[in-house]
């Protein structure tokens, strides 16, 4: 989706389009991208865009493909463009030292970090727990629990839509442990934790926006 603009006298540039929230999530997995996109309203302030990675799984292949994605389409922060880059940290030491290193590298991408896994935040919805999980296939199994049959596929949104308050909490009280542990984050032992609720306040200030507009 290319930027569209209009030149005006003195080669000043009107910007055209809402500002955009940018989501680059790992694999082929499209659970992100339907969990995310299912924010999206008509006649809102904002658009939201899931960039495919396509092969790209790495974390600095990623960080990579948006920020040329963000020069190419003439993204701007102070036009209120956000982008984001969603990682499962799967209980590794070594991803969390190259997303530390890589977040240093750019102050307009900002990495969305779950440990094990994403599904950590659907499991909010319906439950608290420090239980650390040895992998993602445990934190999936127990998220069967309550979503009977959930894959990568499965499109969860009006599942859960009705417990996200619920989940931005349980999600804070996990930062608070951890935080209360002096926890360094991004890190393997915090588990589980996960970053999601930064883009749903971003979207909620968005909505908020929108609504004050009218």
């Amino acid at each position: 989706m290319a930027r569209v603009f209009s030149k005006k006298t003195r080669n000043k540039i009107t910007r055209k389009q809402k500002p955009l929230i940018l989501i680059i999530a790992e694999g082929r997995n499209v659970t992100e991208s339907q969990y995310f996109k299912s924010f999206q309203k008509q006649h809102c302030g904002f658009n939201i865009q899931m960039l495919a990675p396509g092969n790209i799984t790495d974390p600095a292949g990623m960080q990579r493909k948006i920020l040329q994605y963000w020069k190419d389409n003439g993204l701007d922060e102070k036009q209120g463009d956000v982008a984001f880059i969603v990682l499962d940290l799967d209980c590794s030491a070594e991803k969390a030292q190259l997303i530390k290193k890589l977040a240093k590298r750019s102050n307009i991408t900002k990495f969305v970090v779950s440990n094990p896994c994403f599904e950590v935040w659907f499991l909010l919805h319906f439950r608290y727990s420090t239980h650390p999980y040895t992998s993602s296939s445990e934190a999936i199994r127990n998220l069967r629990e309550y979503i009977p049959n959930y894959e990568k596929t499965t499109q969860v949104a009006a599942l859960i839509a009705g417990n996200l308050e619920a989940a931005i909490k349980n999600a804070r009280k996990l930062k608070e442990y951890f935080d209360r542990m002096n926890a360094e984050w991004p890190s393997e032992s915090c588990n589980p934790r996960t970053d999601v609720p930064v883009i749903i306040d971003v979207i909620n200030k968005f909505n908020l926006c929108c609504r004050n507009q009218y």
